[in-house]
């Protein structure tokens, strides 16, 4: 039977991805992050793309990123099926990627070889691990950053193969977009310097001993990567990380056999997850400390890789230096989840390469061909059911809450966010329950939140005395919620200023304006300006109405909602 060629089993490949995670576009927006995006991506419509690259949003410094979103607003206004399409096919690629980086090395390694490049690719494009990374839409981040990786990967390799070190530039020049569009694809180099190391260098004549020289030109360029990258952004973005850098040093307050602890056991977890990826979980909060053993286990064995360096043992090495991003963020904690399953898709890639590697030579001289075959089969229908499971999932998003709070009862903002969503779902006793009983343990960041949203239940349930007063008592000056209670004490204020008068109402008044006029201020966002109109205009001060409406049209960005209202108002408003 004759084997199908390469464009064929690349066509294969893509018919996977895009059937396994059809699903994935009729997913809704998620409430973390995506609606969120939808938004600011509404209310910044007119901003150059240049500006992108010249400022940092909180600790990230992702404008490549940030300019496929502007895109997508401009092209079909952020439509959430374009959003979840585009990632699908974002994700496509990567698996045509390692496809095309595991037909180097398995050449290298079994030449004539023609399944095993293909089988790499599949387990990726079917691995469970990756849904989280290819059906958020949030998740992006992860997937543009793997795109550019590979491409440096397939770049490095190429030259490895050939011994010719201007590859190395080259694939320098496709890291830097992957670092713009995600921090994480800086972790590659310390993977491209062990692959450098580890690579089998073919020599040129039985005489030949300038493997080692050849090395070398291949790692200067990934030695000055990370110089390169702390200046460039240090430039751009007037951050060059030292952010996350003063949290990891200044908040340090736990003994250093604990952090050691912590490490040990995300790296017990994270191996763990890149073989067993159930029970997957969008929300996971906390990590069991007993995988700190099964991580002591791991890195006895990557040492035995280390000492034998081969390819397959560098590939190993690289997946953990990939991965260890995903360690650095479990002490840093600078997202909503300190582990997460989307930290694992740049490392999957080299890790199903390593895999399937080890596996190749294992299979070769112990397992019976109809044996591989079965195994093979059980493998991918397996992992493609639950790819498919979890993308019919995610199209509901009561659903994929209650399954993440099922996993991770202990986590408040999991259970925060489905009492949101029971409340959308017309569900507002199970809301107000999970709404009061809500707790988080001591120390954790933005706690203040679930204050927050007891004083909106408050407010809903129309006690709007004791949503101020919880408001008062709770919000913190500095705090990274302060101004969210602002916002919520101005809309309590609102409902409290219907049924007062005289001098007790004149005072509300005027705390409306004063914490209108800081939220503008502070915000720098115009919209405030508008609700300032509003209210006195509502008050009957068609004076200062005008000025605050003529204050947000200035402000407002090109394409904004109420830009044209604004203007419109201003100048009704100012004729005589």
């Amino acid at each position: 039977m004759k084997m199908p060629g390469v464009v064929m089993q690349a066509l294969l490949l893509f018919i996977v991805v895009m059937t396994v995670y059809y699903p994935a576009i009729l997913v809704p927006l998620n409430p973390v992050d995506d609606r969120a995006l939808v938004q600011w991506l509404y209310e910044t419509a007119g901003t150059p793309l240049g500006e992108l690259f010249t400022h940092a949003r909180d600790v990230f410094y992702r404008p490549l990123l940030l300019a496929t979103f502007f895109l997508d607003m401009r092209l079909w206004g952020a439509e959430s099926s374009f959003l979840h399409l585009e990632n699908i096919l974002l994700h496509a690629l990567n698996v045509l990627l390692l496809f095309a980086c595991a037909r180097i090395v398995f050449t290298r390694e079994f030449p004539g070889c023609i399944w095993p490049p293909f089988i790499t690719a599949l387990f990726f494009a079917l691995h469970p691990i990756n849904t989280e990374a290819v059906i958020w839409i949030s998740g992006r981040s992860d997937l543009l950053a793997c795109s550019f990786m590979l491409g440096a990967l397939l770049s490095l390799l190429y030259g490895l193969d050939t011994r010719r070190p201007r590859h190395a530039w080259l694939s320098l020049a496709l890291l830097i977009p992957g670092a713009l569009s995600k921090e994480t694809a800086v972790f590659f180099v310390p993977a491209a310097l062990i692959l450098i190391a580890c690579f089998p260098l073919a020599p040129i004549s039985e005489a030949d001993n300038s493997g080692a020289k050849v090395r070398w030109q291949f790692a200067i360029p990934f030695i000055l990567l990370p110089l390169a990258y702390v200046s460039v952004r240090g430039l751009l973005s007037r951050d060059a990380g030292a952010g996350l850098v003063r949290d990891f040093f200044a908040v340090r307050q736990g003994e250093l056999a604990v952090e050691l602890w912590t490490v040990l056991t995300g790296i017990g977890f994270y191996a763990k997850k890149l073989v067993i990826p159930w029970p997957l979980n969008f929300t996971i909060f906390s990590v069991p400390a007993y995988y700190g053993w099964l991580g002591i286990l791991v890195l006895v064995l990557l040492g035995y890789c280390a000492f034998h360096r081969t390819l397959r043992s560098g590939l190993f090495l690289g997946c953990l230096a990939l991965a260890s991003s995903a360690l650095l963020a479990m002490l840093l904690r600078p997202a909503w989840t300190p582990v997460a399953e989307r930290y694992l898709y740049l490392p999957a890639t080299f890790f199903v390469l390593a895999a399937v590697l080890a596996g190749t030579h294992f299979a070769s001289r112990y397992l019976a061909r109809n044996v591989l075959l079965l195994l093979l089969i059980l493998l991918c229908s397996s992992a493609a059911l639950a790819t498919v499971n979890r993308a019919i999932l995610w199209q509901s998003n009561l659903l994929l809450f209650e399954d993440s709070v099922r996993k991770s009862p202990d986590f408040p903002f999991a259970r925060s966010t489905l009492a949101d969503l029971l409340w959308e779902s017309g569900r507002g006793v199970e809301a107000a329950t999970i709404i009061r009983e809500n707790t988080a343990p001591k120390g954790l960041r933005n706690a203040d939140y679930l204050d927050l949203k007891r004083a909106e239940l408050l407010k809903s349930e129309g006690r709007y005395a004791e949503a101020r007063k919880l408001i008062f008592e709770k919000q913190i000056k500095g705090g990274q919620l302060y101004y969210e209670f602002q916002e919520l004490l101005v809309n309590v204020d609102f409902m409290l200023l219907r049924n007062l008068v005289g001098e007790e109402r004149q005072g509300l008044r005027t705390e409306v304006v004063v914490l209108l006029e800081e939220l503008a201020r502070v915000t720098g966002d115009s919209f405030y300006h508008y609700r300032l109109g509003q209210f006195f205009l509502q008050e009957g001060d068609r004076v200062k109405a005008g000025r605050s409406f003529h204050l947000a049209a200035l402000g407002a960005p090109d394409g904004s909602t109420y830009k044209e209202a604004a203007a419109k108002l201003a100048g009704k408003l100012a004729a005589p």
